[in-house]
């Protein structure tokens, strides 16, 4: 990665001192920000209230065996999931990891 960097040279802006930082405003802040989202290699813990959510969110997007559970509509419809910043697919990745817990049916046995 080191590497990657010295190749762009002065290319890159460098944000290391808060007043450039601020001088670059926006710029230098990502675009998609997770809100309250953990730090880097950090992981946010499942609450309840979540698991609960996502357990009701297929249930009520759930077509059938043959459809594609669609995540991104899940996340939509409850605020639990935008206030943590989860994706749609950490909602397929939470729901997943519940299967193969056996707390949950698979998808294709509703």
């Amino acid at each position: 990665m080191r590497l990657f960097l010295a190749s762009y040279g002065s290319a890159l802006p460098d944000v290391s001192a808060p007043a450039k930082r601020a001088k670059l405003g926006a710029a230098a802040s990502p675009k998609h920000v997770r809100a309250e989202a953990p730090r880097v290699g950090q992981r946010l813990k499942w609450s309840d209230d979540e698991v609960l959510a996502l357990i009701e969110g297929v249930k009520q997007f759930h077509a059938g065996k043959q459809s594609r559970m669609d995540w991104k509509s899940i996340r939509d419809k409850f605020e639990i999931f935008q206030q943590t910043g989860r994706t749609g697919v950490d909602l397929k990745d939470k729901w997943r990891n519940l299967e193969k817990s056996g707390l949950v049916p698979r998808l294709d046995e509703l």
